[in-house]
């Protein structure tokens, strides 16, 4: 968990998977986190205290279990986001959460003899991809209908918590699929979709190239460059102070990334990162790249 501890007052609870894991498990990005939309939503509501619990690559079950884990620290008075995961996602190895996408893995993780070989599967790796393989073929596409209702249950948890008392004002988000905010407005649109729009939206083979590039890690702070989390920040304020809806199909910035040559000098490769001998490089480990600064991120710490 992410915390920022002060003594008094309430608190900003944010819960997801990495869509709101403010510390990038590829590139390390924390010191970057004054200007993350959970820290500036937090600024915006005037919070001194926040809390981020998050895991790339989970499932709406593991969110669920550490919304329970920490409802006995969260005050009636505090705000609470809830970012879902996607509906596929199966929290299958209780102590590698982040293994929950299941079918994403199967097609690369997975199918590395290494990887099966490793402690954690305390030597039962082929026995577990072997089920792994069967659950894939004969039984995961027959499960949408499954699907819709784990994520139904988990909504109504959420919904319910919220009318025991335990806080007053939630949020609800879209990871991936749209769904029903708690205000009772729908959204049409996903961290996803918003995600996906900054890297040439009018192209859909475009983000498989930029992920390509950075060795299939996207090197985004929870999947958003830095004009977004502001927008996000200041969408999310207005909808908790001032009521108003939320509307994730208009105000974010697209086409960041039209192509290789908006992407490629906008964030350091992972070999760039890992080299030690030029500290004065790695100190730019997110750079803006060129002149016109896309992101609009100072050049500098």
């Amino acid at each position: 968990m992410s915390e920022n501890k002060m003594p008094s007052g309430p608190c900003l609870w944010v819960f997801g998977d990495s869509y709101v894991a403010e510390a990038n498990p590829h590139y390390n990005y924390t010191n970057r986190s004054d200007w993350v939309w959970t820290t500036r939503l937090a600024k915006l509501l005037g919070f001194k205290k926040s809390a981020v619990v998050s895991q790339y690559g989970t499932s709406n079950e593991w969110i669920m279990a550490q919304i329970k884990g920490y409802r006995h620290n969260i005050k009636p008075e505090d705000v609470v986001v809830i970012v879902s995961s996607g509906m596929g996602r199966r929290w299958f190895f209780k102590h590698s959460p982040e293994l929950s996408n299941v079918a994403g893995l199967w097609t690369n993780a997975f199918q590395r003899r290494d990887f099966w070989k490793q402690d954690r599967w305390e030597g039962k790796g082929k026995q577990i991809q072997k089920a792994l393989d069967y659950y894939l073929t004969y039984l995961a596409d027959e499960n949408e209908l499954l699907d819709s209702i784990y994520m139904e249950t988990f909504l109504a948890w959420c919904y319910q918590s919220q009318q025991w008392g335990l806080w007053n004002n939630m949020v609800l988000l879209a990871g991936f699929e749209g769904m029903p905010l708690h205000s009772g407005n729908a959204t049409e649109a996903s961290l996803f979709d918003i995600d996906g729009a900054e890297i040439n939206k009018d192209d859909i083979t475009c983000k498989q190239k930029f992920l390509d590039y950075y060795k299939g890690k996207d090197p985004r702070i929870m999947h958003l460059s830095k004009p977004n989390h502001e927008v996000m920040a200041q969408k999310l304020y207005e909808h908790i102070a001032n009521k108003k809806s939320l509307d994730w199909t208009t105000g974010f910035h697209q086409n960041i990334f039209l192509d290789e040559s908006t992407w490629k000098n906008a964030f350091l490769t992972e070999d760039e990162f890992n080299y030690t001998g030029n500290a004065e490089k790695l100190k730019y480990h997110w750079r803006a790249g060129d002149d016109n600064n896309l992101l609009g991120i100072d050049n500098k710490f």
